[in-house]
């Protein structure tokens, strides 16, 4: 193997690693309850992570609280 071509699948490994590239967590009840929203807003290095997953929250919680309910009677008749 030439040092060429070693040289190139070593630039090609690196490329296709990822090297450095922070992952998102995933929203959850887990990951967006106040004190963990804010321990991995302060993990997140990347500006448009932060915002990603600040987003994410936001939408999550907005979903939560659509799907959460409570029956509600009305008012007795007085006719």
């Amino acid at each position: 193997m030439s040092r060429l071509s070693l040289a190139a699948l070593t630039v090609i490994a690196v490329l296709l690693s990822g090297c450095g590239k922070e992952t998102m967590p995933e929203p959850s009840a887990s990951t967006c309850a106040p004190d963990a929203f804010q321990k991995f807003m302060s993990e997140l290095r990347d500006e448009a992570n932060r915002i990603a997953f600040a987003d994410a929250c936001k939408s999550f919680n907005k979903a939560k609280s659509m799907r959460d309910w409570e029956f509600k009677p009305s008012p007795a008749d007085d006719f």
